[in-house]
């Protein structure tokens, strides 16, 4: 797994951190979906549905030795944004009229991520943000 950097198009600029899923089985995972979990200081926050890189999908098949990306979240950009992150809905960033809402990253420094599969066991990740290199998303082990 690896993260990647990309700018969401339109009136909003979103530098967004991606992570690479691939399968690494025998056979085709079904079915596969994400979620995202923020782990706040004051506890756990609410579990929400991340998209793939292809949106709309709210989950894919990924065939042997096949792999996609997920969308994990958005850092704002702009001369008026400090420190601002976002999560993307399952069906992806928005569209016209449909604007972005971010908020402080203090408000999610770690995060968990779960990846399930009709066919497959749960993969649960948890990643803290390195805020001095752009919130990188940094596993912990």
């Amino acid at each position: 797994m690896r993260d990647y950097r990309s700018t969401v198009s339109g009136q909003q600029r979103v530098a967004v951190w991606r992570l690479k899923i691939a399968n690494e089985g025998w056979s085709a995972a079904e079915n596969v979906r994400a979620t995202v979990t923020p782990i706040r200081p004051d506890g756990q926050g609410v579990e929400q549905r991340i998209p793939w890189y292809e949106a709309p999908r709210n989950s894919i098949i990924l065939n042997q030795a096949d792999q996609s990306f997920l969308d994990l979240f958005g850092v704002r950009l702009g001369s008026d944004v400090i420190n601002e992150i976002c999560l993307p809905t399952e069906a992806g960033w928005g569209d016209v009229g449909q604007p972005i809402f971010g908020f402080s990253v203090e408000q999610m420094p770690r995060f968990r991520v779960c990846i399930t599969a009709k066919n497959a066991r749960p993969l649960e990740l948890t990643f803290r943000k390195d805020t001095t290199q752009g919130c990188r998303p940094v596993l912990e082990k």
